[in-house]
């Protein structure tokens, strides 16, 4: 091994040392001869003493020049605890780590008297600090005497810099002193309520002292609905910026933006299904909005009542808006909205099947429809309605005049669109002249049910795509990288995947899906649940759709899981068996939500019984067939 080594230019192990953890690289290589001694020295940048003994910490700090280094990461964890406080004994900053671009200290302990802060306006090179669990364990340790006597140049160019809003908040905002205020009130522009932990910081305290902000200069906030309280309401005059998250569709969201003047504004609901949020298209379609940008998730913002009938529309023209994304029933809203936001540039339309009807329209009633072609960027997902694909080709051409960046996830029933390559490009693509990108994922039905047509896209050049033949089903072709963060229609045959990239033969990776749907009659084997685990790192939650079967090799192989997976959904599976629930919940052994129909009742009740395995999932929602709910 050492031969190989030796040949290898310098060139190859800088590179290769830009990559790695100095420790691991100095216990490895420091031993083999002088050459690799001194490459070590002099190319080593990145060290993070997490996990290593004391013994090899002093090791390190005492043979390494420590001024060449770039990153230092130091921690209290079980296995080097009390390596910060000897870290702090031994070196001051400010002598041996000055040139330091990033610095991390971890699970600081309560009680330590660092001098950290006093040296911190001193590293002139720091772009980076982090400092883990700062409420409670940070400025845990500090006298309020110690942080009254920081001058106002540190706290403000030395330290608020590097902290969340809330941890300020927390930190400082208790002290009650009237110069920290007034140097809060100077750095904190953006609020952020939604992740704060509540066991930590108190969120009252927090809203009692935005309250009590003598002159607002609050310009961003995210919040929970769960969260909100009238107190905040003299921040909102001044907001350019709201992010909210709900729970459950609520009114109060009409009285928030009310008296507001937003330029951006978002609202996302968490309910298992979209709901409509009444109340908001005067706010939103009004010519003295000053909104730019609008995001909806998972709710309705506009429905078929705010656009028939036509004669009492309640939409105005909004010329500010540039940037819109919003869940919408049907593509036919989408096309009467267009001429109410002229000046639009980004457009990102989410279709939802709550009408159980394909998405089509007549072409007679699109080209009565005029608007300006602004869009430079269309996205059109359609996870689980149809699309007629006429109709899909004819409302993007409307965007040709500006187009220059295409993406859409829709199902078709026709497979002429994706049939080739050729005929694709004829369909559409020849129609957007200045299209730039273009990134897809489309579920097609097949010409003939037997001919495989995987290799239709071969020729293709523009992107890399990946083909699944479905078998007497469908064909998937999507292009890689793979832009969305759910992957629907999945079957056993995606194993069997082709790419138009013959030099592309390596392990795919899917690291943007967080759902996937399984759609299939046929048993779902483990050379499928295999390749999930090994191409989608970030899957949250799974979906099975009309039948729930597992072939017998993946029943009795225990040993493979879905660790990242959280939620699963049960609740259009007629019925179920013991061995299949009971290995899909071992499957998923990390398991946060499960959701099932009622019917599977006695079979849950089964699996529960042999290994009381619901005592480890905190939420179980069982869904009658008409889809109420009631959760558990």
């Amino acid at each position: 091994m050492e031969h190989y080594l030796n040949i290898l230019p310098n060139e190859i192990f800088i590179e290769i040392l830009s990559y790695l953890n100095g420790i691991d690289v100095v216990f490895a290589f420091s031993c083999l001869n002088n050459r690799f001694q001194s490459l070590l020295s002099n190319y080593c940048e990145f060290f993070d003493c997490k996990s290593i003994s004391k013994a090899k910490f002093d090791l390190i700090f005492r043979q390494y020049d420590t001024q060449r280094w770039k990153p230092l990461e130091i921690s209290n964890d079980d296995h080097t605890y009390g390596q910060i406080d000897n870290f702090f004994q031994k070196y001051f900053l400010i002598k041996t780590f000055f040139q330091l671009r990033s610095f991390s200290m971890l699970k600081i302990k309560v009680g330590s008297g660092y001098t950290f802060f006093n040296q911190l306006e001193f590293l002139t090179n720091l772009n980076s600090l982090t400092i883990e669990s700062i409420c409670g364990s940070i400025f845990g340790f500090l006298e309020p005497t110690f942080l009254l006597s920081l001058s106002n140049e540190l706290l403000l160019y030395h330290i608020f810099i590097y902290l969340h809003s809330t941890d300020l908040l927390h930190a400082f905002g208790q002290l009650y002193n009237r110069r920290l205020n007034v140097l809060l009130y100077a750095h904190i522009h953006h609020i952020d309520l939604s992740r704060i932990d509540t066991s930590v910081v108190s969120i009252d305290r927090c809203l009692s002292y935005l309250s009590s902000f003598e002159n607002n200069t609050i310009l961003s906030l995210r919040i929970n609905l769960d969260h909100f309280d009238y107190r905040l309401s003299s921040i909102f005059p001044r907001l350019n910026r709201l992010d909210l998250q709900m729970t459950t569709v609520s009114e109060k969201v009409f009285e928030m933006i009310t008296f507001t003047r937003l330029k951006t504004f978002s609202v996302t609901l968490t309910s298992e299904k979209p709901e409509r949020i009444k109340g908001l298209v005067s706010f939103i379609w009004h010519p003295d909005s000053c909104l730019e940008s609008l995001s909806t998730s998972n709710c309705f913002v506009l429905d078929k009542d705010d656009l028939f009938p036509i004669s009492l529309r309640s939409l105005l023209i909004n010329q500010n808006l540039t940037r819109l994304s919003v869940d919408l029933g049907h593509i036919y809203f989408a096309i009467l909205l267009m001429p109410f936001v002229p000046n639009l540039e980004y457009f990102e339309l989410r279709l939802h099947s709550v009408y159980s009807t394909v998405s089509c329209f007549k072409f007679e009633f699109l080209q009565e429809q005029q608007w300006p072609t602004k869009v430079k960027l269309l996205r059109l997902i359609a996870y689980d309605q149809f699309m007629d694909t006429h109709c899909f080709c004819a409302f993007v051409k409307r965007f040709s005049l500006s187009l220059q960046h295409l993406s859409f996830y829709i199902s078709i029933g026709y497979c002429f669109l994706m049939a080739t390559r050729r005929k694709f490009e004829r369909h559409l693509l020849d129609y957007l002249p200045h299209l730039k990108s273009i990134d897809f994922c489309v579920h097609s039905g097949l010409l003939s049910l037997e001919i495989d047509r995987r290799h239709a896209f071969d020729r293709w050049t523009r992107k890399q795509v990946v083909s699944i033949h479905h078998l007497h089903q469908y064909l998937t072709r999507f292009t890689i990288p793979f832009s969305f963060d759910r992957l629907e229609h999945v079957t056993n045959d995606f194993v069997d995947y082709h790419c138009n990239y013959p030099q592309s033969n390596v392990i795919l990776s899917l690291p943007s899906i967080l759902m996937i749907s399984f759609r299939s009659n046929d048993k779902l084997n483990l050379a499928l649940f295999t390749f999930i685990r090994q191409t989608c790192p970030s899957l949250r939650h799974l979906r099975f759709k009309w039948d729930c079967k597992l072939s017998d090799d993946l029943i009795q192989n225990t040993q493979l899981t879905l660790p990242t997976v959280t939620e699963l959904y049960l609740g259009d599976v007629t019925s179920i068996n013991f061995p299949t629930l009971n290995r899909i919940l071992t499957l998923t052994s990390n398991l946060k939500h499960l959701t099932a129909r009622r019917s599977h009742i006695t079979v849950i009740n089964t699996v529960n019984n042999n290994d009381n395995i619901l005592g480890r999932i905190p939420k179980v929602t069982i869904v009658e067939y008409n889809s109420q709910m009631n959760n558990i």
